[in-house]
């Protein structure tokens, strides 16, 4: 429920609201139009000073076609991680709770992002029927969270923080390739370039490279 209220608090609603009554449309109107379900395994990329991350990523994704050319997305995906940003916060905590009178360790455990895309993809064939090359064009929404330890080194006391974070993309573009093995099943890669509005900021910005497989139905 704190995750729902938080994505409303967002902005999501806008873009979820279009996607769903988008696809009650479509829904109605054409049965010969298909929807897709799409498995992918990827890896982000945080481009950031003064490191750069990368993390392995899953995500599932719903694809509604609004014609043989565009369709709308909607699909959630989850990085385990471990997020460096986040750890230095909970340093900062420790420090400012107990000084430099604590003698301690922190021990931070893998965190979790969860990731939530809203956009449309524009469709390409080639003269091999089997082929298609693709734009999207989307936005996104990030949650993030952590928890940290610190550990004393004179007695087994400890303190514990839990660390979160949200932001919202206004501004992700991506292109890719599809390949249809047959009537129900599909590969595809994308290559995404997420955040696009903060490369004019100096600020940090995210590829997502994708790979995945789709079934048709």
């Amino acid at each position: 429920m704190r995750i729902l209220n938080s994505l409303l608090n967002k902005k999501l609603v806008f873009p979820l609201m279009f996607f769903l009554a988008s696809s009650v449309v479509t829904f109605g109107g054409d049965k010969e139009k298909k929807n897709e379900l799409t498995g992918y395994v990827g890896t982000y990329i945080f481009l950031s000073e003064p490191k750069t991350h990368s993390f392995l990523s899953f995500k599932i994704e719903y694809e509604r076609k609004l014609s043989n050319r565009v369709s709308l997305a909607v699909s959630m995906g989850y990085v385990p991680l471990k997020w460096s940003e986040l750890s230095d916060s909970a340093s900062y905590d420790f420090y400012k709770r107990f000084g430099d009178s604590f003698d301690y360790n922190q021990v931070s455990k893998p965190g979790t992002e969860l990731i939530f895309d809203f956009g449309a993809y524009i469709y390409f064939p080639l003269p091999n029927k089997h082929t298609n090359l693709f734009l999207y064009f989307g936005n996104s929404y990030y949650w993030m969270r952590e928890s940290h330890i610190a550990l004393d080194n004179e007695d087994l006391h400890t303190e514990r923080i839990t660390n979160s974070d949200s932001f919202y993309s206004f501004l992700d573009l991506g292109f890719g390739f599809r390949y249809r093995c047959n009537e129900r099943y599909s590969m595809r890669t994308e290559w995404r370039w997420k955040n696009l509005r903060y490369l004019f900021a100096g600020e940090e910005i995210t590829w997502d490279f994708l790979l995945g497989l789709s079934y048709q139905f």
